[in-house]
C-alpha cells in the first residue's frame, strides 16, 4: 500500500511538467505575458520522476517484504521455542509422576540376580520359590535336617512348595485359553458377518445389468468377434470354423 501511494504522489507531482510549444509563446513568457504563458502551455511527460516512482515502488515493496519476513520470522521462533519449552516441561513432570506411582505400585525386578522360573527343562531352580521365610516354615526347614522318617505327608509337600511353586503335573496340565482365543475369532467373525450383511442390504444398490447372463454372453460373442488377443488370450481359445471353444 505505501508502494502504491508513492507512485501515486510522483506521478501527480511530476509525471506532467509545464512547457510552451512554440517560439512566440516561450518569448510571451520571457517577457512576463503570464496570460498568453497560461493559453499556450500543454503537457509532456518527465522521464525522471518516473524513474524515481518505479524505484521507489520497488525499493518500498522489496523493503517491506524483507522486514516483514525477518519479523515473523523472529516471532514464531520465539513463540515456538517458548511453547515446546513449556509442554516439554510438562510432560517430563507427568513423565516423573507416572514412573513414581507406577514404581511404587510394581515391583522391580532385578535381572542381574538369578530369578526363579517354572520350567519343564529346569527341575532344580537356581534360587527357592519362597526366600522370605516366616517363623513356621524357618521351623520345618531346620526339621528337614534330619530325618525324613519323622516328616509327615503334608510337611513334605510344604517343603516341596517352598522349593517350586508348581510339579512338573501342574507344569504340564493344559490351559482353556483355547476357548478365549476361539471365542473372540468367533465374536470378530460374526461382527463382519454383520457388517457386510448391512453393507449389501443398505448401501450397496442392485446388480448391474451387464452382469447378467444374457449381458455377460453378448459381451463375449462381440470379443470373439473382435478376435481380442488371439495369440495367447481370449480368441486363441475360440475355434472360429467349428464355432466352439477349443
Amino acid at each position: 500500500m505505501l508502494a502504491s501511494r508513492a507512485l501515486v504522489r510522483g506521478l501527480q507531482s511530476g509525471f506532467w511538467r509545464r512547457v510552451s510549444t512554440s517560439s512566440a509563446a516561450w518569448a510571451a513568457h520571457t517577457h512576463g505575458d503570464s496570460t498568453l504563458s497560461r493559453a499556450i502551455e500543454t503537457t509532456q511527460p518527465s522521464f525522471t520522476s518516473i524513474y524515481l516512482s518505479i524505484y521507489l515502488s520497488i525499493y518500498l515493496s522489496i523493503y517491506l517484504s524483507i522486514y516483514l519476513s525477518i519479523y515473523l520470522s523472529i516471532y514464531l521462533s520465539i513463540y515456538l521455542s517458548i511453547y515446546l519449552s513449556i509442554w516439554t516441561d510438562t510432560f517430563k513432570l507427568l513423565t516423573v509422576v507416572v514412573l513414581v506411582h507406577l514404581s511404587s505400585d510394581v515391583d522391580v525386578i532385578d535381572c542381574s540376580v538369578p530369578q526363579y522360573n517354572n520350567r519343564l527343562d529346569t527341575p532344580l531352580p537356581d534360587v527357592p520359590f519362597v526366600r522370605n521365610l516366616s517363623a513356621e516354615q524357618k521351623k520345618l526347614k531346620e526339621k528337614e535336617k534330619g530325618s525324613w522318617t519323622q516328616l509327615t505327608k503334608e510337611e513334605k509337600l510344604a517343603l516341596y512348595r517352598l522349593t517350586h511353586e508348581l510339579s512338573y503335573a501342574e507344569m504340564r496340565q493344559g490351559s482353556k485359553e483355547w476357548m478365549t482365543v476361539l471365542g473372540g475369532i468367533f465374536i470378530f467373525l460374526g461382527f463382519t458377518g454383520l457388517l457386510v450383511w448391512w453393507q449389501r442390504v443398505y448401501v450397496y444398490g442392485d446388480v448391474p445389468h451387464t452382469l447378467s447372463e444374457e449381458s455377460v454372453a453378448q459381451q463375449t460373442q462381440r470379443m470373439i468377434d473382435m478376435r481380442v488377443n488371439p495369440v495367447h488370450g481370449f480368441s486363441h481359445k475360440w475355434d472360429y470354423e467349428k464355432k466352439q471353444w477349443k
